[in-house]
Order: structure tokens, then sequence, then C-alpha cells
């Protein structure tokens, strides 16, 4: 099978990670090729593992098409390059695959129903593929299939930091937009660091933020009379996630989620992976993964003495606080890049073999 992903920006963060991850776990024989429509380092992911392209004209990908044979084309979140697969004329199965939640960005949905090349859906959660049925009027239009996101256990597992934190820290990993919510972060950590003299509050992400968001988080991390206890991380390599998630379970601290809605929460099933405990809002595909007694941890969104209060049961209660951080690993396992990647291969290939049926008689 000869596979073609395309993804607008070849970027380090979420999606390129999932594309690393899943293809570890593909079967010999599939042949990858991954197209992205511009370059800002993630093209480095990839080296010896796939063939990749950058593609910024339609023109440049409807030349690619026209030259490959691809079997299968899955477009992540990125509609602007239906055109090009339509004046290809390609007969490969074409998959969309729905990842974000931001609602600007999911508008395309309502145009993509009549985009005859499009056949199939997939979304990371039980919530985003109803949100796309529901809101989007896919119910009876075309088929919506549920593949979560992956990790590689081999790379996010605990491994005991060289030099131990002293005291707990409590961190947050993300971007600096609105839909990441890293204002009642600093809301939180601020009271908080009140009632605590044990914590310290980093924060992980940010490098492309605009210089007014830079700018708002340290004042705001001034105003909390934080500075002192506060560390922010702007860029971290993905392959040293594994030893800060680590090293804040080593400290007996915690991961924090404040989002506002998520398609997964892949950052929470990273630190849980390494025996972090993780502490999230209570909305979009979240509750999904921490699911049955981790849902303790789930806190109402902005509710900040809610947060606050899960967070006290986390730290003080050492044998709860053990035995979540071991179903948290538990949970973990459930996505790893072999158990989902073989869930993905097996869905692709029975809509390949329906839209393609084999030749029983060969």
């Amino acid at each position: 099978m000869k596979l073609l992903y395309l993804y607008r920006f070849a970027i380090l963060g979420g999606v390129v990670a999932q594309l690393k991850n899943r293809l570890k776990a593909l079967p010999p024989g599939v042949e990858v090729h991954l197209g992205f429509l511009e370059e800002h380092g993630g093209i480095s992911a990839f080296q010896g593992k796939a063939q990749t392209c950058i593609l910024p004209t339609a023109e440049e990908l409807t030349d690619l098409l026209r030259k490959q044979d691809y079997q299968v084309i899955s477009v992540i979140d990125t509609p602007v390059v239906y055109p090009a697969i339509a004046a290809a004329k390609t007969r490969a199965l074409i998959v969309n695959e729905v990842h974000t939640t931001y609602q600007r960005s999911l508008d395309y949905l309502t145009e993509l129903r009549a985009m005859p090349p499009m056949e199939v859906l997939l979304t990371p959660s039980e919530y985003l593929r109803a949100k796309v049925l529901q809101d989007y009027g896919y119910e009876g239009i075309r088929p919506v299939q549920v593949v979560p996101n992956c990790l590689d256990l081999d790379q996010f597992t605990y491994r005991p930091p060289t030099v131990p934190s002293k005291k707990r820290i409590l961190l947050w990993v993300g971007k600096l937009d609105e839909h990441k919510n890293w204002r009642d972060f600093l809301a939180f950590a601020a009271q908080q660091a009140l009632l605590r003299e044990d914590c310290e509050f980093w924060m992980v992400g940010g490098e492309t933020a605009p210089e007014e968001s830079a700018a708002a988080l340290l004042r705001d991390a001034e105003q909390g009379k934080l500075l002192s206890r506060f560390r922010w991380i702007q860029r971290l390599d993905y392959q040293a996630m594994p030893r800060l998630y680590s090293l804040v379970a080593q400290s007996g601290g915690a991961a924090v989620i404040t989002a506002i809605d998520e398609s997964f929460g892949m950052s929470m099933v990273e630190a849980m992976a390494c025996g972090c405990p993780v502490v999230a809002s209570r909305v979009g595909a979240l509750p999904e993964v921490l699911a049955g007694e981790l849902s303790q941890l789930l806190y109402p969104l902005h509710d900040l003495e809610a947060l606050l209060s899960v967070m006290e049961r986390l730290l003080d209660k050492a044998e709860l606080r053990r035995q979540l951080a071991e179903l948290g690993r538990e949970r973990a396992r459930l996505y790893s890049h072999e158990v989902v990647g073989r869930k993905y291969f097996e869905l692709i290939k029975t809509l390949f073999e329906k839209k393609f049926p084999p030749d029983r008689g060969a």
C-alpha cells in the first residue's frame, strides 16, 4: 500500500508527533509519503522514516498526485488541498482526519460535505466524532470513525531524574493561546502559592507566541508574586518531555491542563505514561481519557476553587497519589502505538478493500 499524508505545517507539534508514532506501527510493505505546505522544522522528525516533500502550491501537489500512484491519501485539517486532489483525478481512497477543535478551523467541514473526493472522516475521540456528526451534519452523509492518538511507550516511560527536585513541580504544557487557557493556570498558581510553600510552577511552550502574549504571561506571573517560584521554558525538544514528566512525578507534583476544549489530550497521556498524575478541566475529550477512578482528577472549567481542592487531595494523600499514578500508567498503555497503530491500519485496509475489492480469483 502506498499512503500519502497531507498537512499544512511541518512543525514539531502534536500532528507531527502523531505521524511519527503512527509510522512505527505500520506493517512492512506500507510505503509512506508526507507532504507539507510549509516547513517549520518538522521535517527533521522523519529522517529515514518516510519520504517527505514541501508542496507550497496547488500545482505542485497536483503534479505529485499525477506522478505517484497513491492508494490512500489522508488529509489532516488541511482543506485547501482538495481542489488540487480533484484536479489530479486520483482514484485513491481519500481520508479526512479532524484533530482540531478550533471553531474557525472546523468550519470547512460544512463545505467539505459536498466534495466528492473525500470518503471517510477520522477523529481521535468520541467527543470530536459526535461534534462532526451533529454540529456539521455528517450523520448519513459520510462515515466518521474514531482512531485515538497513539504514543511510543518505549520513549514515554518513567526515568529517575539524575538531579531530583526539592519542591513539588506543578507543570503546564501548551501554546500561549486562549484555547489552552494559560491564564487560568497562572491564576491557580497564585492562589496555590499562598497556600503552600512546597510548590514550584513550571510552564512549557510558547516559543512562537506573539510578543504581547509573552509580555502578558510575565506580567501575570509578577502580579501573582510567582517569579521566585516560576519557570517558563519556551521550547523543549519532544525527546526531552519524558524526562520532564518523570521529574514532575519524582517531585510529588502533577501536570495541570486548563484547556477550554480538547480533541484528545495528548500531553495528558504522555504525562501519565511517565507516572505523572494529571489534573484537568472537564472539557472536550479529556473525560474520555481520565475515565473511571481517574475522573476524580477532573474539575469544572474555570472553577479554580475546585482545582485547588483536587490538587490538595492529590498532593497530601500519598497513597491516593500512588494509586492514581498507577492507574494513569495503565490507562496510557491503551494508547500505545502498537495497539492504536494496529487498529488504524486495519481500519484503513478495510476501507481500501471496500473501495477496491480484492480479486478473489487471483
